[in-house]
Order: structure tokens, then sequence, then C-alpha cells
């Protein structure tokens, strides 16, 4: 008895290539849409694990420029403070200065020295200052030890800038050295509650009150303030030049991410154009099959 086989094969072939370009076409779709070409761990383990470590440094990066920021804020207050500092004292060496004019009288002079007056006040409240909490500066009425500030500029960890209290007074440091200002340690005091100019341990005879705060006496308060404020600026340098440097290195992290992360679009537009094709084609050639095996066995039936 003859025999006769119908070969499907071509049609399961068919089946297999459409299933196959069908999944591919999904996994185009799904990276445009996502806008990743890595939506799992197994599209590209190494990139992935690449990109993994590049987004963790970057994000540490954006912290460490936040706190760089804040370290700026705080020397911009105290540079402001600073500034403030060397106004008040300017215009007491003008008034002292002014009190020694003869034409003056004695209702002139008690004028100016209440001024005077006035102006250290408001010296005291500026040298109190904080920011969020923390003294700018430090002076014989400040609680506790100086302070310094440490900033961490790098994403690593490796690189600090210290931040310091501009030092109204004198003090030890950590090797016992006696730093800040003598010159403003001698205006100042040590009683936490100063006298006034023209008070109690201060003369209001204009030629004592020049002879105790005259031209040199202002002009080495004036002297160190230019100091603290040059101090200040350094560090200011050093902080806006970590968070450029630090700015452009996460710019170059996140270009890295975005090659190995981000989907070529281009390409796969052109791949989901070609994947469409085939599965065009292979539903036409499963098609194609299935009309043929039915088309044998309807003449073999009869």
């Amino acid at each position: 008895m003859l025999s006769i086989s119908i070969n499907s094969s071509g049609s399961n072939d068919a089946s297999e290539a459409l299933l196959r370009s069908l999944q591919r076409h999904q996994k185009n779709v799904s990276n445009l849409s996502s806008g990743s070409q890595i939506s799992e761990i197994s599209d590209d383990s190494a990139g992935f694990a690449v990109a993994f470590t590049l987004k963790n440094t970057s994000l540490r990066s954006k912290n460490v420029a936040s706190n760089i920021a804040n370290g700026l804020s705080f020397l911009e207050h105290q540079a402001a403070g600073l500034e403030k500092v060397s106004n008040l004292v300017g215009r007491m060496s003008e008034l002292t200065t002014a009190m020694m004019d003869p034409a003056k009288t004695a209702v002139d002079q008690d004028t100016h020295l209440q001024e005077i007056n006035n102006l250290r006040e408001e010296l005291f409240t500026t040298l109190e200052d904080k920011f969020n909490g923390r003294d700018l500066f430090y002076t014989p009425y400040t609680i506790g030890a100086p302070e310094t500030l440490s900033v961490n500029v790098s994403a690593d960890a490796q690189r600090e800038v210290t931040l310091t209290q501009s030092a109204f007074t004198e003090v030890n440091d950590a090797s016992g050295n006696v730093v800040g200002s003598h010159a403003w340690a001698s205006f100042l005091g040590n009683d936490p509650s100063p006298p006034h100019i023209g008070e109690s341990g201060f003369t209001q005879t204009p030629s004592d009150l020049t002879d105790f705060w005259g031209t040199s006496g202002y002009t080495d308060l004036l002297q160190e303030v230019s100091r603290m404020i040059a101090d200040n600026g350094s560090q200011q340098s050093q902080l806006h030049n970590a968070l450029e440097s630090l700015t452009l290195s996460d710019h170059h992290l996140s270009d890295a991410n975005s090659r190995i992360y981000d989907v070529d679009v281009a390409r796969e537009v052109s791949h989901m154009a070609r994947n469409q094709l085939l599965i065009d084609a292979s539903a036409s050639a499963m098609a194609q099959s299935n009309v043929t095996s039915a088309a044998v066995l309807k003449i073999i039936t009869g």
C-alpha cells in the first residue's frame, strides 16, 4: 500500500521565525518607550555593572556639591559680617579723629562719643552673628574653643577644605601657639559686658581717646580685618574651584552612563523596522504553508 506523508516543517519554521521576530520587535518597542537599552541585567550584565557604579558616583558628587554650596554660604555670610565690621571700625576711626578738631565744642564731642558707643554696640551684635547655629566669629565672649569646619570636596572623600572662624581675640592652636589678633583682643577685652568708650575704663578726653584708639590703634584693627577677609576669600576660592571641578566631573560621568544606558533611537528604529519586515514575511510564509497543506489534503481526500 502506498503511503503519503505531508511535511509540515516549513510551517513550523515559519511559526518559530514569526515568534522570534515578534519578541525582538517587542524589545525594540520597550527600549524606545523607556529610553534605555538595558531594561534587564541579562541585556548587558557588564554594562549594567559599570553604569551602576557611574550612577552611584554621580549621586555622591551631587551630594558633595550640595555640601560645598553650603560651605560657600557660610563663607559668604562671614564675609558680609567682616565687611560690616570694617565699615563700623572705619567710621569709629573717623569720629575719633573728628573729636580732635579744635573747633568742636564739648557738646559736639559728646555727640561723636555717643555715636562711637552706638557703633560699638552694633559691632558686638555683628560679632555674635551665626550661620545655622554656628558662630561665624570667635571672640573673647564665644563659649568653647574655636571651631573648624571640614568640607569634603571630592566624591571619593579624599580631599577636604577647612573653614575657620575669624578670630577676634588671641587663642592657642592645636600646637599651643598663640594665634588670632592681639589688637582685637585688646579692643574687645575679656569682660562679657565690656564698658563703652567714655564710661569706666575709657577716657572721654578727645586727646586721650585719640592716643588710645587713634591712627595706629584703629589701623591695627582694620589691618586684622583685612587679613581675615583675605583668608575668607582664599577659602571661598578653594571651594569655588572644587565645585567647578566636581560639576565638570559629574557632567562626564553622566555622559559615560548615558552612552551605556540610553537607547540609540536611530539604531533601535532601524531594528524595529527590520523586525517588522521579518514578522510580515514569517506570517506570509506560515500562511502559504498552511494553504499548501490544506490543498494537498483536499486532493488526497477527494
